[in-house]
């Protein structure tokens, strides 16, 4: 993982360049990049609420990931502790997905 540091000394946000370039030029060529970029995120949140394994909802987190990027301020957060934080909704969605 990327470890650069801004001059203010924080950490660099590796997701941050794939989120500047889908902000500039937004379409699937920009934001498939993106997505796959936040894969581990989306994965690490899939276990942390007991969807491990649960393909139907990988693919409802990938669909939740992709409609909070517009919303993402790089201001406030990293992008994938803002996509992590978004995909906590999944534990009010996952139940009613269960048949």
């Amino acid at each position: 993982m990327d470890t650069r540091r801004t001059a203010g000394g924080e950490k660099e946000d590796p997701g941050l360049p794939l989120y500047d370039a889908w902000k500039s030029r937004p379409g699937p060529r920009t934001l498939t990049p993106l997505v796959t970029h936040l894969d581990p995120v989306i994965e690490k949140a899939l276990g942390a609420y007991g969807y491990a394994g649960d393909s139907n909802m990988r693919n409802t987190a990938r669909v939740m990931a992709i409609r909070s990027v517009p919303r993402f301020d790089p201001k406030r957060a990293s992008l994938g502790t803002f996509v992590f934080g978004e995909l906590r909704r999944m534990q009010r969605v996952g139940p009613q997905q269960e048949y």
